[in-house]
């Protein structure tokens, strides 16, 4: 289906181990795999992938032990505010990203996992935008008119 891909800027507070805060900055990526994702994005031949949301962090990322069990069973969140592009257009939301350190994997391989628990952004609707500038339009003509002396 995809991928999601994401760097920070540098611990400011704490330990990797037991939490602390990151410096805004890095990046957070989307990319999508499939014919889905061309159609999605209207992008043609991205066989590799298409970009679906490109942005960074904006602000401290906060950095949580989760839980600990085990010598090497760790599973930690890391949420943030997150601010870029989504098919063209600019957008701010939200992330939460649980990371889950497999047992007796880490001190052999460093593998790891990713579990996506959810990213909102929020994209004004053409509808809402619409609204808006109606409502302007009128607000500017009344205090045209006013300004002119036309009041009906």
């Amino acid at each position: 289906m995809g991928s999601v891909s994401f760097s920070t800027g540098a611990l400011l507070t704490g330990t990797i181990l037991g939490g602390g805060t990151f410096a805004g900055g890095g990046t957070f990526d989307v990319v999508g795999v499939g014919s889905w994702a061309a159609k999605l994005t209207g992008a043609v031949g991205c066989g590799a992938g298409c970009p679906l949301f490109t942005g960074t962090f904006v602000g401290p990322i906060s950095w949580t032990v989760v839980s600990h069990t085990g010598l090497n069973n760790y599973v930690f969140a890391l949420s943030g505010t997150i601010q870029g592009t989504l098919n063209g257009r600019s957008v701010t939301g939200t992330t939460k990203q649980i990371i889950t350190v497999y047992q007796n994997q880490w001190l052999l391989d460093n593998e790891g996992g990713i579990q996506l628990s959810g990213s909102n952004l929020a994209v004004p609707e053409p509808g809402t935008l619409g609204l808006l500038a109606t409502g302007l339009i009128g607000i500017a003509g009344t205090v045209r008119r006013r300004f002119l002396g036309i009041i009906t």
